[in-house]
Formats: C-alpha cells, sequence, structure tokens
C-alpha cells in the first residue's frame, strides 16, 4: 500500500491534485490507516494512470484550438507546434494540479489532429443544439456523447462513467470552464447535465 505521498512521488503527480481526484471521485484511495490516512495500492496507481492519460486527451482537445485556426489544427502539426499552442493551458495545469498535457511523439501529434478535428465537431454540435434548446437528456443530444465517448474510447478507455467524472472535472476547472463559456455561453452546464444524463440514462 502507498501512502499519498508515495504515491504522488511514483506518479509525478502533486498531493494536492491527488487529494482533488478523491473528492471528486476520479482516483479513491482502497483504504486508510489506522491515523486515518489514504491508503493506496497497485490498482489505484493503475487507475491513476488511465485517469491522466483520459485527462491529458480531453484537456488537449478542449484547449487545442485556442491558439491556431481551423486550418492550421488539422493540417499535420508535429509535436512543437501542439505544445507551443498548449502553453497557456500547462501553465495553469502546473499551477493548479502540478500536471502538463504535453505531446511527445509524431504518432502522438498525428492523432492529436484527428482527436482535436473530432472533438470540435463534437462542441460544435452541442452548442448548436444548446443554441437551439434542445434538452440535455435528448436522445439526439445522447447520440452526439455516444458517438464522442467511442472516439475518446479509441485513445483510452472511457466509459460512461469515466467520461462524466472527465467532464465533472472540467466545467468545475476555471480555465477550462472558461474554454467551453468563449466556445457558447452556457455550454459548460449544458456539457455537465448532459454527461449525467448519458451516464444514467437507461
Amino acid at each position: 500500500m502507498f501512502t499519498v505521498g508515495k504515491l504522488a512521488e511514483l506518479s509525478g503527480v502533486t498531493v494536492k491534485a491527488l487529494h482533488h481526484y478523491h473528492r471528486i471521485g476520479l482516483v479513491v484511495p482502497s483504504g486508510t490507516s489506522d491515523a486515518g490516512y489514504r491508503l493506496y495500492n497497485r490498482r489505484d496507481l493503475e487507475r491513476l494512470a488511465r485517469v491522466l492519460d483520459t485527462l491529458e486527451s480531453s484537456l488537449q482537445d478542449t484547449e487545442g484550438d485556442s491558439e491556431m485556426n481551423e486550418r492550421e489544427m488539422f493540417s499535420g502539426l508535429g509535436p512543437d507546434e501542439w505544445n507551443r499552442a498548449l502553453e497557456p493551458q500547462n501553465q495553469h495545469l502546473n499551477g493548479e494540479y502540478g500536471f502538463e498535457a504535453k505531446v511527445a511523439s509524431e504518432s502522438q501529434a498525428k492523432e492529436m489532429n484527428r482527436a482535436a478535428e473530432e472533438a470540435k465537431n463534437f462542441l460544435n454540435a452541442m452548442a448548436r443544439h444548446l443554441r437551439e434548446g434542445r434538452s440535455h437528456g435528448d436522445e439526439s443530444v445522447l447520440a452526439i456523447v455516444d458517438g464522442h465517448v467511442r472516439e475518446l474510447n479509441k485513445m483510452q478507455p472511457t466509459d460512461a462513467q469515466v467520461y462524466f467524472k472527465t467532464v465533472d472535472f472540467l466545467t468545475r476547472d476555471a480555465f477550462h470552464r472558461k474554454v467551453f463559456e468563449q466556445h457558447q455561453t452556457g455550454l459548460a452546464s449544458y456539457m455537465f447535465s448532459s454527461a449525467y444524463a448519458y451516464l444514467h440514462r437507461g
């Protein structure tokens, strides 16, 4: 079993971030010590690695277009171009959570180009439904969410629960909530509500 300090050391994530992940249910410790301290096991460490991978791809997808136009985004950006575009986001992530979203290889950059295009189409579709007054639980909205989750699942294992917790994290975080709201007023709440409806649909 690992203490929260040891897990932070093994994962490269700050203790503050681990406490936050516990609070919102992303990574919950398997037990506690007699003194009441959080204790994590090997499965918790593996869960944390999956969560970080999912968050990294989601954070890149929501913020990647803020520093470039649409033509540039999908025209074969390499790792250096992606990392420059992600600098404002990474300054925030480092300060708040001790975490950065980095693109390390050409193959990852290629996947990010594809994922960014899909994410932009997804956000545009969600914003359109919001403007049209469709309920966050409408079947057409949930079908769009389902398609996006399937795309995320190609990069990292993502089910309805993982998706909901990721959206919960993004919409609670001031930086990424602002990204949603700049895209369309009210989109952050709409994203959260649709993710909740997707999680609990029959």
